[in-house]
């Protein structure tokens, strides 16, 4: 629990102080190495507030990150279903 506690932290730290791309890889270490992260979903939100525009290539969508992390979210469950060394350790 204290493991999670400070990944989230990390997280909340590293969405302030770090480009986002580093945040959202941050992320997907962080959804691979916990059960169910659900802080990554309120990263790609945040990230939507802080760096979010709306793209008119995508109908002038403004929440890309929420979007990426729900998918990456999603995938890190697929793949840690299927990841041979995983352990549910943390």
């Amino acid at each position: 629990m204290i493991r999670r506690i400070l990944a989230a932290l990390a997280l909340a730290v590293s969405v302030i102080a770090l480009p986002w791309y580093l945040s959202i890889a941050l992320g997907i270490f962080f959804a691979l190495s916990f059960d169910v992260y659900l802080e990554m979903i309120l990263l790609g939100f945040v990230l939507d507030m802080l760096y979010g525009a709306s793209i008119p290539q995508l109908f002038h969508f403004s929440h890309i990150f929420l979007a990426i992390a729900i998918i990456v979210f999603g995938s890190a469950a697929y793949a840690r279903q299927r990841m041979v060394f995983y352990r549910k350790r943390f």
